[in-house]
């Protein structure tokens, strides 16, 4: 099966610090016209509403977003982790019907 893969315009990786997020950083403006925006933790804290909103604002119909940031479970007890990365997403997912 070949899959066709949509033209990308503008792309925002949370997470740009890790090494999923990194590299696709370092790849994706290789890409000819492909704009990248990244933002580790220490740019845009994924549990601030207002940090996201922010991060949000220049979104558009062209906009992807690339999410690779999580909590690690070995920083801190597993389930904790567990939920404040699902509130993460929460609010990425929630303030994307905002801005996009």
């Amino acid at each position: 099966m070949i899959y066709s893969i949509p033209i990308l315009k503008r792309v925002i990786v949370f997470g740009s610090s890790g090494f999923i997020g990194s590299a696709l950083s370092r790849y994706l403006p290789k890409m000819q016209g492909v704009d990248v925006l990244g933002y580790s933790s220490s740019d845009c804290d994924l549990l601030d509403h207002q940090n996201v909103a922010n991060a949000l604002e220049i979104c558009d119909g062209q906009t992807s977003l690339i999410v690779c940031s999580a909590i690690s479970p070995r920083r801190e007890d597993s389930w904790p982790a567990m939920v404040r990365n699902i509130e993460m997403v929460h609010n990425i997912c929630e303030l994307c019907l905002i801005h996009i």
